[in-house]
């Protein structure tokens, strides 16, 4: 019923993907800096970041399995949804995944501050962007070394969107069959979808010293979920 043929939108975000990946490359430290997701009240927040977070990714392999899940599940669901549906579902998703992000940055800033004299997180503040910027670790201690990261650390790429794409292939075609690479065996792309969700979550509260964003994965899929239900109330899951 459908092939791979290469939809318009999918092609598209393919193409811009590796534009800013290039230009990443190319042009260093601040494109990255200007370009991927902050707190808002970091020194390197700017309001497009809102967007260009997700067609940044940080290095080659982030890149690929992004792309390949993007061309892999996003051109069944555009042929199904038609461009603007399924651009309107990929960019929602993505915010999505940024707004579960940065709400569980808020709890973590809270919880560290905390643990701090108000002299050193002052100084975080003050001083944090600076010493991102330089390098510097904090001597005084592993929570303003967190607090920095937290506050100033930036968040790229389109991985929320891909897994809001996982779990809306799952839903349209529960049943379909995929080949993984690793290991090389064939599995229903519902099972497929509740292991990915299953070990994000897992890693997410179990492991978050690894630097990924685990809770914008699951966010992808949270809010994948909701649209998805939301269309299936109104009986449009299945159409333009």
């Amino acid at each position: 019923m459908f092939g791979a043929r290469l939809t318009l939108v999918v092609k598209n975000i393919l193409i811009i993907n590796v534009i800013m990946f290039l230009a990443t490359n190319v042009l260093g430290d601040w494109f990255s800096e200007a370009m991927a997701a902050h707190w808002f009240e970091s020194e390197f927040f700017r309001p497009w970041q809102i967007v260009t977070h997700m067609f940044m990714h940080g290095g080659f392999t982030h890149i690929l399995f992004n792309m390949v899940g993007v061309f892999v599940f996003g051109t069944m669901l555009e042929q199904v949804w038609g461009p603007k549906k399924f651009l309107a579902y990929y960019m929602l998703t993505g915010f999505g995944a940024m707004a579960l992000h940065f709400l569980v940055v808020y709890f973590r800033i809270q919880y560290i501050e905390s643990l701090m004299s108000p002299e050193q997180i002052a100084q975080v503040y003050r001083e944090g962007a600076e010493l991102m910027r330089t390098g510097y670790v904090y001597v005084e201690g592993s929570s303003a070394k967190d607090l920095n990261g937290l506050l100033n650390g930036g968040m790229v790429g389109a991985s929320g969107a891909v897994f809001g794409l996982l779990i809306g292939f799952a839903m349209l075609f529960p049943d379909l069959r995929l080949q993984l690479l690793f290991p090389p065996i064939p599995v229903k792309a519902k099972t497929l979808a509740i292991v990915y969700g299953g070990f994000e979550l897992f890693q997410a509260f179990g492991n978050q010293g690894d630097h990924i964003a685990h809770f914008a994965h699951l966010g992808g899929m949270l809010f994948g979920f909701i649209i998805l239900k939301y269309w299936q109330k109104k009986g449009t899951l299945h159409s333009s």
